[in-house]
C-alpha cells in the first residue's frame, strides 16, 4: 500500500452529520478486506473496549483501532486474535515494522488463515524474503486453493532475479513535495499530476480528521531538466473533496476525472468513486462535468485512461464480476455512445488489486498490481496480447522496488516517461520520478528455445549504444559513420529508439566511428572490437540548451488559441513546424549560435512574424511573450 496516500486517505470525516469513510481509488481498500473471500477474520472480543477496537477495525478506522488495541496490549488484556488484528491494522497503515513486532510476539505457529498470510506479506515488505517465503509456504500448505499464496511463493529467488538486470535510469522531479504527488501525464508540453498539496481556494478543501488537503490536479511546464512552479488545474469546477487522477483525449477537448461519488454510497456508507466527463469549446472553456453512464452505485469507478483512437476507456473498479480486489475494466465507445464494461480478464486481474491502467502508443497495457508476483507492495507490469494469450511481465528493477510503484506514463518514444513511488529517498510521501529505459522488457523470451536463439543471434554482433553524456539518456536516430583503422569507409548505422546499433562479425579489430546529431557536439572515437559480450558506448556531449516558450491568445478577449501552427526556419537547419497546445502554449528547443525566422499562423487570424537569435543569448528557455505580442487578431 502507498504510505502517504494511505495515511492521507484512510481517515474519517463528517459529512452532513454522517461519518463517511473515504474509499479512495489509490488504495481502494481491498488488500484483505475484499468482498470476495478476503473478508476480515471473525474475532471474538475479550472485553467491551476490545469490542470497540474490533468494530473500528472492521469499519477500516485503523488509527482508532490501533489506539484502543495498543492501550489494551500494554496492559496485557488482548488475546492472540485481537493482537493479530492489531498487527493487520499496523500493516494497513503502512507500518510493517510495527506489524512484524506484533505478529512475532504471537508466534508464527499460533497464526493461521488471513493472519498468517498478512504476516508473510509484512515480512516481504521489510525485505525479509526468506522468512516471508517460509511463512507463505506454511500458509499455502494450509490453504492450497488460495491462488494469492501460490503466486507469492519463492519471492527471494524472484526478487534476486529481477535485480540482476538494471533496466532503467530513474531520478526524482523537482516538483515533488512533502505531500502525495502521483499520476503524471504529459500532454502537449504540459505535465499534469495529482497531489494533496495545499492550494488557495475559497472552498475549504481539507479532511476534517487531520486537516490535510484533498487531492487536486496540478500542471507544470517542462523547462529543460526542471519544471515550472506547480499551478492548480480546473479551478473553475474543482469540488470540495477529491479531484484526480484524470486523462484527456488526444486533442485535449475531452477530460475524464476521478471524483468522489457521495450520491452512490453503498449500504456500508463508504464513499465511492466515479468518473466525470467534461468537454472544451473553441474558447477554451470547460463544460460542467457530468457522470459517465457506467458508474455503478455501491461500487467505485476511477483511474480512467483513453486509448489513442479515443474509442476505448480503461478504468479501475471493484464492481461485481471482478476477480477480487480492484480490477481493470474497459469500455468501448462507438459513434459517441458507450457500450458495456468488459473485465480485462484473468491474465490481467488477480485476487489482489490492479489499478492505474495506461495504454502506450504501441498498444501495450501498463498497470500496477499487488497480486502478480513482484518485489513488494505495488509493482508495475506491462502486458501484450499474442494470439489468444495475454502475456504479463514485471517491469523489473529499479522502476520496481520493495515499496509501492505505480501510475506510469510512457512518452510516445517508448523509452522515457514518469511514474510514482513511495520508496525511501523521496520527500516523505509519494513522489514522481522520471525514467529512461536502459534494457527494455521483451516478449520474445517465452521459452528456452527462444532464449537460446536470441543469445546465439546476439553473440554474432558487436553492440554499441549512444547516450547523452550528461543525463545518460539514449540518443535515437543518430547516423553513425564507420571507418576502418586505415580510414576506409565501411558503411553507416542508425541508432534505434533505445540508442543501440550493432555491427556484424565481419567488422573486426580497430574501427573509427563518427556522428553528428542535432543538439550535440560532433563525436569521433576509436574502438577495438574483441569481446562480443561488451557494449561500447558513444557518450555525446550536449550543446548548451536554448529555446523559447510562450502563450498565444486572441487580441480581442485574451482567449487561449490552440492549434496555432508555429513555423521556424533558419539558414543552417531545415524548416520545422510545431503546434500550440489546448492552453495556447508552446515550448520549443532551438539550436545554439543560430538565427531564426518564426511565424505563427492559424486559419481565421492574421499571422505574426518575428526574428529570433540564440547568438549571445543566455542559456535556457526565454518567454517570448516578454519581447513580442503574441495576441492574434481575427482576419484572413
Amino acid at each position: 500500500m502507498m504510505s502517504g496516500i494511505k495515511h492521507h486517505i484512510r481517515n474519517y470525516f463528517s459529512f452532513q452529520g454522517t461519518i463517511v469513510f473515504l474509499l479512495f481509488f489509490v488504495v481502494l481498500i481491498f488488500s484483505a478486506e475484499s468482498q470476495t473471500r478476503k473478508s476480515n477474520p471473525a474475532v471474538k472480543a475479550s472485553s467491551g473496549k476490545s469490542e470497540k477496537a474490533i468494530r473500528a477495525f472492521n469499519n477500516m478506522a485503523y488509527p482508532r483501532a490501533i489506539r484502543i488495541f495498543e492501550t489494551l496490549n500494554e496492559k496485557g488484556k488482548l488475546n492472540n486474535a485481537e493482537k493479530s488484528l492489531l498487527g493487520m491494522a499496523w500493516f494497513r497503515i503502512d507500518e510493517p515494522a510495527k506489524a512484524a513486532e506484533i505478529f512475532a510476539s504471537i508466534g508464527e505457529d499460533r497464526l493461521s488463515g488471513e493472519f498468517l498470510y498478512t504476516y508473510a506479506r509484512v515480512l516481504h515488505s521489510l525485505e525479509h524474503y526468506k522468512d516471508a517465503d517460509r511463512v507463505m509456504a506454511r500458509y499455502h500448505s494450509q490453504n492450497p486453493d488460495d491462488t494469492r499464496a501460490h503466486k507469492q511463493l519463492n519471492s527471494y529467488e524472484r526478487v534476486k532475479q529481477l535485480k540482476q538486470t538494471n533496466r532503467y535510469k530513474i531520478r526524482p522531479l523537482n516538483l515533488n513535495s512533502s505531500f502525495a504527488d502521483f499520476s503524471p501525464l504529459l500532454q502537449n508540453g504540459i505535465l499534469f499530476f495529482t497531489s494533496n498539496r495545499s492550494i488557495q481556494s475559497l472552498i475549504k478543501r481539507q479532511t476534517a480528521q487531520n486537516n490535510k488537503p484533498y487531492l487536486n490536479v496540478f500542471m507544470v511546464v517542462p523547462q529543460g531538466e526542471y519544471f515550472s512552479t506547480p499551478e492548480p488545474y480546473f479551478s473553475n469546477f474543482q469540488t470540495r473533496y477529491h479531484d484526480g487522477p484524470l486523462c484527456f483525449n488526444t486533442t485535449g477537448t475531452e477530460v475524464f476525472i476521478t471524483r468522489n461519488a457521495f450520491q452512490q454510497n453503498g449500504p456500508d456508507n463508504y464513499t465511492r468513486l466515479k468518473i466525470v466527463y467534461s468537454t472544451r469549446n473553441n474558447r477554451g472553456e470547460w463544460s460542467d462535468p457530468v457522470d459517465l453512464p457506467f458508474n455503478v452505485t455501491g461500487s467505485s469507478t476511477g483511474h480512467p485512461w483513453l486509448t489513442a483512437d479515443n474509442n476505448r476507456l480503461y478504468f479501475v473498479s471493484d464492481r461485481p464480476g471482478g476477480s477480487g480486489g480492484s480490477d481493470i475494466w474497459y469500455i468501448n465507445r462507438t459513434s459517441g455512445e458507450w457500450g458495456i464494461p468488459v473485465n480485462a480478464g484473468a491474465e490481467i486481474n488477480t485476487e489482489g488489486n490492479e489499478m492505474f491502467p495506461f495504454v502506450a502508443s504501441d498498444g501495450k497495457l501498463y498497470f500496477a498490481s499487488d497480486g502478480h508476483p513482484g518485489m513488494g507492495g505495488l509493482d508495475l507490469f506491462v502486458s501484450i496480447r499474442k494470439g489468444e494469450k495475454q502475456i504479463v511481465k514485471n517491469m523489473g528493477y529499479p522502476i520496481n522496488s520493495e515499496k509501492d510503484d505505480f501510475s506510469i506514463f510512457l512518452n510516445p518514444d517508448g523509452n522515457t516517461g514518469f511514474f510514482a513511488s513511495n520508496r525511501p529517498g523521496g520527500l516523505g510521501d509519494d513522489d514522481i520520478y522520471r525514467f529512461t529505459v536502459l534494457n527494455p522488457i521483451t516478449f520474445d523470451e517465452d521459452s528456452p528455445q527462444n532464449d537460446q536463439k536470441q543469445k546465439q543471434e546476439s553473440s554474432d554482433l558487436f553492440k554499441f549504444r549512444i547516450i547523452d553524456q550528461k543525463t545518460e539518456d539514449p540518443v535515437s536516430g543518430a547516423l553513425v559513420g564507420i571507418l576502418d583503422s586505415q580510414g576506409r569507409y565501411l558503411g553507416e548505422e542508425t541508432s534505434d529508439e533505445n540508442g543501440y546499433f550493432v555491427l556484424n562479425d565481419s567488422t573486426k579489430g580497430k574501427i573509427n566511428v563518427m556522428t553528428a546529431v542535432e543538439y550535440y557536439y560532433p563525436y569521433e572515437d576509436t574502438f577495438t572490437l574483441n569481446d562480443k559480450n561488451e557494449t561500447h558506448y558513444l557518450m555525446l556531449r550536449p550543446l548548451p540548451t536554448y529555446g523559447i516558450f510562450g502563450q498565444l491568445t486572441t487580441a480581442n478577449n485574451g482567449t487561449p488559441l490552440s492549434g496555432v501552427t508555429i513555423t521556424i526556419s533558419s539558414a543552417s537547419q531545415d524548416t520545422k513546424t510545431f503546434t500550440s497546445d489546448q492552453e495556447g502554449k508552446f515550448r520549443i528547443r532551438l539550436n545554439p549560435y543560430s538565427s531564426f525566422r518564426i511565424e505563427f499562423s492559424k486559419k481565421g487570424y492574421s499571422s505574426i512574424q518575428t526574428e529570433y537569435s540564440t547568438i549571445n543569448k543566455e542559456r535556457g528557455y526565454i518567454n517570448l511573450n516578454q519581447s513580442i505580442s503574441l495576441k492574434m487578431k481575427p482576419g484572413l
